[in-house]
């Protein structure tokens, strides 16, 4: 059986604080007009790990915001179109981040977008261009003279090209891409997309500036097809691109089905930057519901998922403060809906279809309350020798969650929210910004307020990954390691920071030994207190030594040479203690 597609729920996510809320109709040429409304709506912001991302720069049509350092970002009275408006998210180091949000007069909506980071660049000659290919196997050819600083100012220096695969069978796929997976045909039909495979390119100047492929010239693609869909996946299927102002994806072509060197492929060619899809359309039609608590009150902000059981296929997204959502789903399927809090407890499942039009469901009960819990979580950090820890980071541990937040000051006072029908206990560890320790493992229940007092960094570290970079000692803790799945089983072992991130994968990963192939290595600096050299390095000009293997950890060496972003080689060698994801 195939593994799932997930495509991102679109949600109707009704919202305004004010009853007494603005109505504006605006008529023309149009067959029907278009309806402003004054509404609200809150979120947050997450990397791929589900961590918070603060200073997030968050925009409606003409609205924008701040996140905080919770990620938690609220836009008041900003005047959307009723139909629908894009939420834009945009912070240096990722590529532009989106979700589509409907509205109407009587609810607050919510949603949440995860960003995707940009990869490091691939320098591209702008007089000459370059054919290179990414570590998972997304191969891009940049023709000669073949980028603009604008429309008839040819770029004939050296470019940075990002670009980045998304996977159609990654779990985190809904969240990394922008808006919805839906469409509109020639005659304004509504349309789901089943998408083989994503791609999302921007390219820029060495100061920064931004370039875009001139025009009458493309650059040509070569997405892989995962092996779970390569037997299903059609000869030529419709390339797609993201279009921001009209919040849904515009058929821009055809992706044709390619055999290299014995892979599969959809090859297309791309004429501008931004965000491309090759992908299967279906009709879709408006599913839509109210879902309540057990006690009538209606469960506003957890989490929808219908999953397609024709073609295995899943949409997800959130309810509104009134318990309201509407999705656009694959006309005549038979459905399966899930409903999960905030916690990922399931709180409702039914099976459901197939509908051939249009339809509301009957009111949902779920079979558990879920409520709201905000606790705030203080402590104030020392270390046994210096009795200084200045700065550092709490990680915060529960199931399906390992967050990371920094301090400074020598203490922390956070606030943590959750909405949840069963809260966990929450495991909490403090780590200093200067010193490889931490403190104990503090096991809390997630109820009232958590005042850790005085406590120590004096503790050695019960997993790390340490690196040494041309000689300067670098560690990151906590770690987490989980494997996905692409053409083949890979590995990912992460560790956090308050300053820097690394990130290890492993291709084909099967137990201990060496490998020397399918390695990729990425060190991130996040501008916390201590500077981590950015790089990436590939093998064979890097192995691992996987030495031990156990359900809780995994433990090896690394080494080679390495790539730094701003120019140059670097020496790295380091070993690791990484902790199972929670």
């Amino acid at each position: 059986m195939k593994t799932n597609i997930l495509l991102l729920l679109f949600l109707v996510l009704v919202g305004s604080c004010r009853k007494d809320f603005d109505e504006t109709t605006i008529t023309n040429d149009a067959p029907e007009p278009t309806i402003f409304i004054e509404s609200t709506i809150q979120g947050r912001v997450i990397d791929e790990s589900g961590n918070p991302l603060a200073g997030v720069l968050v925009q409606t049509v003409n609205r924008s915001t701040v996140t905080n350092n919770n990620g938690v970002f609220r836009i008041n009275q900003a005047e959307v179109k009723k139909s629908g408006e894009i939420v834009k998210a945009s912070l240096d180091g990722y590529f532009l981040g989106a979700s589509h949000a409907n509205f109407s007069a009587d609810g607050t909506a919510y949603t949440e977008i995860q960003l995707a980071s940009r990869p490091d660049f691939e320098e591209v000659p702008g007089s000459t261009g370059k054919a290179f290919t990414q570590s998972n196997g997304v191969q891009i050819i940049i023709p000669p003279s073949a980028l603009q600083l604008s429309p008839g100012v040819i770029y004939t220096g050296n470019a940075r090209v990002y670009s980045r695969w998304i996977d159609p069978t990654d779990a985190n796929m809904p969240g990394l891409m922008p808006g919805a997976l839906v469409a509109t045909d020639g005659d304004g039909n509504p349309l789901a997309l089943r998408t083989y495979g994503m791609l999302a390119m921007e390219a820029e100047t060495e100061s920064g500036q931004t370039l875009e492929i001139a025009d009458f010239k493309a650059a040509e693609v070569l997405l892989p097809i995962p092996d779970d869909l390569a037997d299903d996946a059609p000869g030529s299927i419709d390339l797609w691109q993201y279009d921001f102002d009209e919040a849904e994806w515009v058929l821009s072509g055809s992706c044709d089905k390619v055999l290299v060197d014995g892979k599969p492929y959809y090859k297309f060619d791309c004429p501008k930057f931004g965000y491309w899809n090759c992908d299967v359309a279906v009709p879709s039609i408006c599913l839509t519901a109210q879902v309540f608590n057990p006690d009538s009150t209606p469960a506003c902000y957890v989490k929808i998922i219908i999953e397609d059981l024709t073609d295995n296929f899943v949409y997800w997204g959130y309810t509104d403060s009134l318990g309201n959502f509407c999705g656009s789903v694959p006309q005549d399927a038979l459905l399966n809906l899930t409903i999960e809090d905030l916690c990922e407890n399931i709180v409702y499942t039914e099976e459901i279809g197939p509908f051939s039009e249009d339809v509301q469901l009957p009111d949902i009960t779920i079979f558990e309350q879920v409520e709201a819990a905000s606790i705030n979580i203080t402590g104030l950090v020392s270390h046994c020798i210096t009795t200084d820890v200045p700065d550092g980071h709490v990680a915060f541990r529960y199931p399906g969650k390992l967050a990371v937040q920094s301090f400074s000051t020598g203490g922390f006072d956070i606030d943590l929210a959750l909405k949840c029908s069963a809260f966990p206990d929450l495991e909490i560890t403090v780590y200093s910004a200067y010193q490889n320790q931490q403190t104990t493992m503090y096991n809390e229940p997630f109820g009232g307020d958590i005042s850790l007092g005085n406590i120590l960094t004096c503790e050695e570290l019960s997993d790390y990954f340490y690196l040494t970079i041309d000689g300067t000692d670098f560690w990151t803790a906590p770690t987490q390691f989980y494997t996905e799945t692409n053409n083949e089983e890979y590995l990912i072992l992460e560790g956090l920071s308050g300053g820097g991130n690394f990130r290890l994968e492993i291709d084909n990963f099967n137990g201990t030994g060496t490998y020397t192939d399918g390695i990729y290595l990425q060190v991130e600096d996040e501008q916390g207190p201590q500077f981590y050299p950015e790089l990436n390095a590939i093998g064979p000009s890097i192995n691992v030594e996987i030495n031990s293997v156990e359900d809780d950890y995994i433990e090896g060496t690394i080494a080679g040479t390495a790539t730094l972003n701003g120019g140059g080689t670097a020496t790295v060698v380091g070993n690791f203690k990484i902790r199972v994801a929670p």
